[in-house]
């Protein structure tokens, strides 16, 4: 998790500069801690929200979890509530 505190501030970087993107898959009662427990140091995170029928319900960037872990202070709460 140490590796996740100045990674917000260095996707913005990546992104101007380009890169490939890592897809994570989730199901929207997944916690925000558990999505983090996924993330891959060296790789820019996507992360896809699941309904109960396989479709997509929301995409967003890695900024947007690292925010609600680290600013917001929900790292229990599920996807979907603070997303979707």
């Amino acid at each position: 998790m140490r590796f996740l505190i100045d990674r917000g501030s260095r996707s913005p970087e990546k992104l101007r500069s380009g890169t490939l993107a890592q897809p994570i898959v989730v199901a929207g009662g997944r916690k925000i801690s558990e999505i983090l427990r996924m993330f891959m140091k060296e790789k820019y995170h996507l992360i896809y929200v699941m309904d109960d029928d396989g479709a997509i319900r929301a995409v967003f960037p890695e900024q947007r979890m690292i925010q609600a872990y680290f600013h917001e202070m929900k790292p229990g709460s599920a996807v979907s509530e603070l997303f979707v």
